[in-house]
């Protein structure tokens, strides 16, 4: 199970929700080692067979990342989730030679991939990774750490360098690198206050009726070109 990112905490939480010595066995609440021990009782212990249900040990790691993301428990999240994203870069280019720079932690060298880049362009702050780990934890979009580089999540960690022509031209998009260009020169006008999701949205709404483009065929393109991908979290996410 540890192999598999799920906290020791939430593992010793997950076997007490067995009955075993506990009387909370339907009370789905992640709770301190003290607080196990002041609740056990050996009248508690039965002898009844326990079915053990998986999809509780996922809330309660969900639980763990929710509750530890904001305590003194981020750092070690970070450093965990950094060490995995190397390891998936190393795996994805077939290259060992994967490292972070050591003095900002941010500096990717050695990846070379024909279908992705994760070389300089990939950012390992911890500031980037604390984002990326807020974003998909309050969203609940993952319940462990190493499912931040499954596939919905990798355009994080990469960017793509061969695009599929025959999607871009499904989309019927006129003048692809010209809407591109204008997006991104839109975007760019933005200030840091003003470079939230409703401006976003207003931006790419009047952009598309301006220029007669379908919004939804707008959005794909662009998530396209982001991440590689024509599903996954939408783009303005």
């Amino acid at each position: 199970m540890y192999d598999n990112f799920y906290e020791p905490e939430v593992i010793i939480n997950y076997l007490t929700l067995t009955g075993g010595g506990f009387g909370f066995s339907g009370d789905l609440k992640l709770r301190s080692y003290q607080d196990l021990i002041d609740n056990f009782s050996i009248s508690h212990v039965t002898k009844n067979p326990a079915r053990l249900q998986k999809e509780k040990l996922e809330w309660l790691n969900m639980m763990y990342l929710e509750r530890n993301i904001l305590t003194e428990k981020k750092q070690e999240l970070i450093d965990k989730t950094r060490k995995i994203v190397l390891d998936f870069l190393k795996q994805k280019t077939n290259q060992d030679n994967v490292s972070v720079d050591a003095n900002n932690n941010n500096e990717i060298s050695g990846t070379d991939d024909k279908d992705c880049s994760g070389s300089k362009n990939t950012d390992l702050s911890d500031d980037f990774i604390y984002k990326a780990l807020k974003w998909c934890i309050d969203e609940g979009r993952i319940s462990r750490i190493n499912q931040i580089v499954e596939s919905d999540f990798q355009f994080l960690w990469l960017s793509p360098k061969k695009l599929d022509m025959t999607i871009i031209k499904d989309l019927n998009v006129d003048d692809v690198s010209g809407v591109i260009q204008n997006c991104v020169d839109d975007i760019e006008k933005l200030n840091d206050s003003q470079f939230k999701t409703e401006e976003l949205s207003k931006i790419l709404k009047t952009y598309s009726k301006d220029k007669k483009l379908k919004l939804p065929s707008l959005m794909m393109l662009l998530r396209y070109f982001l991440s590689g991908s024509k599903i996954g979290p939408g783009w303005l996410k």
